[in-house]
């Protein structure tokens, strides 16, 4: 994870630092899985959990089907892992991490780096939301090391700021 962190701070090219740092985020939350799976807590699947209530309203008016084939037709059809938001929230919420105003909209701009490399086409301001990315990785970060201290906030060009805890 620090690799990619490295990588994503020294890369000169703004949208490859961008999907580095959706990689990242990727590699903490199947991280995040794991151990929460070894704890036998695992994470719930928001996505999953809407997709079965469709299911439901679907399929409610055919007469015969049951909860239990709505459960097999939805374990076959379903994607059954977290969401990297899923994921993140979990881990946020373990070390007392709240999401800053605006900021879990990056995770809608997961797909344009992910998928196609790049920022999205009617993006004006790339700098910004590299800086806002970033400054919610770090943050992130000093959460799960426990730093109680100041840290350089990247979104308000490196001011001292004091990390906040829930």
């Amino acid at each position: 994870i620090l690799s990619y962190y490295e990588l994503m701070k020294r890369n000169p090219i703004l949208d490859a630092r961008c999907a580095l740092a959706f990689i990242l985020l990727e590699c903490l939350s199947d991280n995040t899985q794991n151990y929460f799976n070894k704890q036998n807590k695992p994470i719930e699947n928001s996505l999953k959990k809407s997709k079965v209530k469709k299911l439901r309203k679907i399929l409610e008016p055919a007469s015969g089907i049951t909860e239990k084939l709505i459960s097999e037709i939805s374990a076959e059809i379903i994607y059954n892992h977290p969401t990297l938001q899923d994921s993140i929230n979990r881990l946020m919420k373990e070390f007392g991490m709240a999401f800053e105003k605006g900021e879990s909209e990056i995770f809608s701009l997961r797909k344009e780096f992910i998928h196609k490399g790049k920022f999205p086409e009617n993006e004006k301001d790339p700098v910004k939301v590299y800086h806002k990315i970033v400054h919610f990785i770090d943050r992130l970060l000093l959460h799960i090391l426990g730093y109680t201290g100041e840290y350089n906030d990247i979104s308000k060009r490196y001011r001292a700021t004091k990390l906040k805890y829930k």
